[in-house]
């Protein structure tokens, strides 16, 4: 079994994915350490990496990666709507384009 290559905090997970719901397929930012940093219609993507340097985890999108945030891993938000599953949201990680493990930590 694969180590996971990024553990996130549950709380961040359910933020995250709650900016899949309120944004669909604009959601798009990056992920710290505690953190969720949406890039906000208009913004300066370069500004927004550059001013979390080192302490950006990922970049999230809901299908189509920001050219500037290409060289971080990705999480990619969706929602799996077979009616048996009903709208259910899905978190899934990339790096260099090969799907990761991802773990979600329970009680943090």
């Amino acid at each position: 079994m694969q180590k996971p290559l990024l553990t996130i905090p549950r709380a961040l997970a359910i933020r995250l994915l709650h900016e899949l719901q309120v944004h669909g397929d604009a959601a798009c930012g990056l992920v710290s350490a505690d953190a969720i940093h949406p890039l906000k219609a208009g913004a300066d993507a370069a500004a927004l990496l550059a001013g979390l340097g080192a302490r950006a985890w990922a970049a999230y999108d809901a299908g189509m990666p920001h050219a500037q945030f290409k060289s971080l891993r990705r999480l990619l938000l969706s929602v799996e709507t077979a009616p048996e599953l009903r709208g259910v949201l899905k978190m899934r990680c990339y790096e260099n384009a090969l799907e990761q493990p991802l773990t979600i930590l329970e009680n943090t």
